[in-house]
């Protein structure tokens, strides 16, 4: 079964009270239910039974027994009906005014009960036949039951029917969710009868000598990304590919399920998916090798990621390398430089001084020698380590062709300016020259990458520095990959996130309510200056709050915020005393009791458990119970 816990049916906190908000809140009696008591019930205790169902009834949408509503709830009530204190809340066994009083309730707040009506001459419970409906429905794009428990609890409470008790919910729907999936599991054996597809798969399932199979294959994980673990994974890759595409079996499958479908498969064994039913079988395989294909998809496009962001991190290290290491480099410089400042001082010839200051650069390497240690200084004391970027990225451009080349990588925008830019170096892979001369189009890069890309021909034509290019181009993809202008098509985490979206013409349906939960306008003109005045408002206020912010100021050398750190509050002797006195009465206690005695106040253990929501069958000792899920 499903945990109640684990679901948004409602009910009463066991572990704490409600507090004074709470009961204010929720049960405090309007004029409207002060005259509908008064109306229906003429003793005092009468008044109270039926104020304490109707208010717990409106908490919970179903009916509890009166030992049941916790005490603060009966006390605040009757409070709020300013009964006498003696006055207790309850039935006697065999008063059938509780009955009475559930109707009366309902014909009140318009419900309609969880119970076989006639109509027509016809036994029909409607509260069934709607949880059926909505459960049906929400197991089409759901799977997990606790998900589904919840889309049905809002359907019934929409349609004002009352809730009936958790178990039949539970059972009710997992019923649902089984017959939802027979059916999806059906037209998926289907399909792949008609296109013979089913003897393919049969191959994956069969069992060499060594108690291998293809199965296990399918569920590889990639180690890490060194050349050689590289090269095995992108035979694996290709292989996954070519098992074939799946999309058009299971286009009609919402995403969530093809996830927890792919996972049942990934948990069996080989001879555990082997003994399921054939459509069972044949459907929870092809879903893992959907699965697999797109996750596969992202495993290259992280290696992008992280190829690119380690380049980044070696390029660092290597201009703080040379920083330190072109101490003697700069000394040379130098000292050449002060002895030419010198021959300019001590020779008035003109001749004789540009004479002596040519065979200075010659003793010294030479005017081209000299000319790359000056660039080399230059760069190494700008302190961007961009410029030796390329040269980082270059030692894996085998691994980064490889992986372009297998992705097919799309645009999210109307600009593809950077999708061109991956087929030019594509295309242009297989060449070794130092420039390219085809033109392309950069106008994603910026102006630091344009310079050290772009250069004057011998002929007066434009070539292109085929290393930075390469540099740039993927350093962009990098980044685009990111952020999501860039997508990975048959991918699952770099996938168009667009595909993710409900279409306009559905949200139009709720832009209303939705808007009106949000407190925002429904139009764009009103949206805009709504979000002008918020932030206009909050800019006043931070400005007139500024002065009394001591911890905050702005520098006025370069207009930088800084948080300066809180002194801390001294505590006084009553504080340091009553530590003092915690502690000596403190018990010794393990982590493993604090973990129980805290499971036992807050339950905090309940919250973990598996993906369904489905407790473990079997014996579970009270004491240990909230390790189960962990085991």
């Amino acid at each position: 079964m499903s945990t109640i816990e684990r679901t948004n049916y409602p009910r009463f906190p066991k572990r704490r009270k409600m507090n004074k908000h709470e009961l204010e809140q929720g049960y405090s009696l309007s004029n409207e239910d002060l005259a509908f008591i008064h109306s229906r019930a003429k003793t005092d205790i009468s008044k109270f039974n039926l104020a304490t169902q109707l208010k717990s009834f409106q908490a919970l949408g179903y009916f509890v027994g009166v030992n049941k509503i916790p005490d603060e709830i009966s006390e605040y009530i009757r409070q709020e009906l300013k009964l006498h204190y003696k006055i207790k809340s309850g039935y006697s066994q065999y008063n059938k005014s509780i009955y009475r009083h559930r109707n009366t309730i309902r014909e009140y707040l318009e419900i309609k009960p969880w119970a076989k009506s006639i109509h027509n001459g016809k036994v029909i419970h409607e509260g069934m036949k709607q949880a059926i409906k909505v459960a049906y429905q929400s197991a089409e794009f759901m799977n997990n039951i606790a998900d589904i428990i919840n889309a049905t609890i809002e359907g019934l409470i929409q349609e004002n029917f009352e809730l009936p008790a958790f178990y039949i919910l539970n059972r009710l729907v997992r019923h649902t969710r089984h017959t939802v999936n027979n059916r999806i599991f059906q037209n998926i054996f289907s399909m792949l009868t008609i296109n013979n597809q089913i003897s393919n798969l049969d191959r994956l399932l069969l069992v060499t000598s060594n108690e291998k199979s293809f199965f296990n294959n399918i569920k590889m994980i990639p180690r890490q990304p060194t050349y050689k673990a590289f090269k095995e994974y992108m035979k694996h890759y290709h292989w996954l590919r070519s098992l074939g595409e799946f999309d058009y079996y299971l286009s009609d499958i919402a995403k969530v399920k093809i996830d927890q479908f792919a996972q049942e498969a990934f948990d069996y064994t080989v001879n555990e998916i082997k003994n399921l039913t054939p459509y069972r079988k044949y459907s929870l395989l092809i879903c893992l090798i959907y699965k697999q294909q797109r996750q596969a998809n992202d495993v290259l496009a992280t290696m992008i990621c992280k190829l690119i962001s380690n380049a980044h991190k070696n390029a660092k290290i290597t201009l703080q390398n040379k920083f330190e290491n072109s101490k003697e480099e700069t000394t040379k410089v130098l000292t050449l430089l002060k002895s030419l400042i010198e021959d300019g001082l001590n020779i008035k010839n003109y001749c004789k001084l540009a004479k002596t200051f040519y065979f200075r650069m010659i003793e010294a390497g030479g005017l081209e020698k000299l000319h790359d240690d000056c660039s080399n200084l230059i760069e190494i004391n700008g302190s961007d380590y961009r410029i030796f970027l390329s040269t980082e990225i270059h030692k894996k451009r085998g691994m980064l062709f490889d992986i372009a080349k297998s992705l097919n990588i799309r645009s999210a925008n109307q600009d593809d300016s950077l999708i061109k830019a991956i087929q030019y170096i594509k295309d242009n892979s297989h060449k070794r020259s130092k420039y390219l001369t085809d033109p392309v189009d950069l106008s994603f890069a910026t102006d630091y990458w344009r310079k050290r890309i772009i250069k004057s021909g011998m002929l007066g034509g434009i070539e292109y520095n085929r290393k930075e290019v390469e540099a740039c181009i993927f350093n962009y993809t990098q980044k685009a990959l990111g952020s999501g202008d860039l997508f990975v098509e048959q991918g699952d985490i770099f996938n168009d996130y667009r595909s993710e979206f409900v279409p306009w013409e559905e949200c139009v349906n709720h832009l209303d309510s939705l808007c009106e939960g949000s407190r925002i306008p429904n139009n764009p003109d009103g949206l805009f200056d709504s979000i002008k005045n918020e932030m206009t408002d909050k800019a006043a206020k931070l400005d007139n709050d500024y002065l009394k912010q001591s911890n905050f100021v702005i520098n006025p050398e370069d207009g930088k915020p800084i948080l300066k750190k809180y002194d801390p509050k001294q505590k006084s002797e009553k504080v340091i005393e009553l530590e003092k006195i915690i502690k000596e009465r403190m018990p010794e206690r393990t982590i493993f009791d604090i973990l129980i005695n805290a499971q036992k106040y807050v339950g905090w253990a309940d919250e973990y458990g598996p993906k369904s929501g489905v407790r473990d069958r079997g014996s579970i000792q009270e004491g240990t119970k909230f390790l189960r899920p962990w085991l």
